[in-house]
C-alpha cells in the first residue's frame, strides 16, 4: 500500500471537524434521517451538523492512546469506515496520566481488541521475527523533541499498522 508523503491541500476532499471525536455519526440516507431527527432521539448539542460521511480511509496519528476509552474509540474507527475501508495508525501507547484513561492495554491487548472489533491487520513482514515482535506492526521511532546542544532527544517507539474493515 502506497501513501503519498504530501501536505494536505483545503479542498472538498479534505475535511476538518471540530467535535469529540466520538460524538460523530455516520452519514445516513436523508429519508432515515428524518426518522431518527424525531424527538425521540436525541443528539448533544454540540453534534448539530456534525453527521460525517463514511469514509474508505481513516489516519490516526498519535490518537488512540489519548482515548479514556479505546474500546469506544476502536468501535468508532468502524463506525466511521465502509465495509472493505483501511485504518492506518501510527503511535505509541502512552495512556493519558492521572488514570482518565478507563483502561490501559498493552500492544498485544490493543491489537486483539482491533481484532474483534471487526478489523482484519495486514501483515507487514512476513518475514519471522527475532525477538518475538508481531508481524502485522512495525516498530517507527518517532522524535518528539530534541536539543542537540543539551545532547537531549524524546523518541518514542511507535507502532505502525494498517486495517481493514470486514
Amino acid at each position: 500500500m502506497f501513501f503519498p508523503d504530501t501536505l494536505p491541500q483545503l479542498d472538498g476532499h479534505f475535511h476538518l471537524l471540530e467535535a469529540d471525536f466520538l460524538d460523530l455519526k455516520p452519514d445516513i440516507p436523508t429519508t432515515l434521517r428524518a426518522i431518527l431527527s424525531s424527538e425521540s432521539v436525541e443528539y448533544p448539542s454540540s453534534m448539530k451538523g456534525q453527521l460525517v460521511k463514511s469514509y474508505s480511509h481513516i489516519v490516526t496519528l498519535f490518537f488512540i492512546d489519548a482515548s479514556p476509552n479505546i474500546l469506544s474509540t476502536l468501535s468508532q474507527i468502524h463506525t466511521l469506515l465502509k465495509p472493505g475501508g483501511i485504518w492506518i495508525n501510527l503511535g505509541p501507547l502512552l495512556w493519558p496520566s492521572g488514570g482518565t484513561a478507563s483502561m490501559e492495554l498493552s500492544l498485544e491487548e490493543v491489537l486483539h481488541a482491533v481484532k474483534l472489533t471487526g478489523f482484519k491487520l495486514k501483515v507487514l513482514n512476513p518475514e519471522p521475527s527475532i525477538n518475538g515482535t508481531d508481524s502485522r506492526t512495525r516498530q517507527v521511532d518517532c522524535e518528539y523533541t530534541a536539543d542537540r546542544e543539551a545532547m537531549m532527544r524524546w523518541v518514542y517507539e511507535a507502532r505502525f499498522w494498517i486495517a481493514e474493515k470486514l
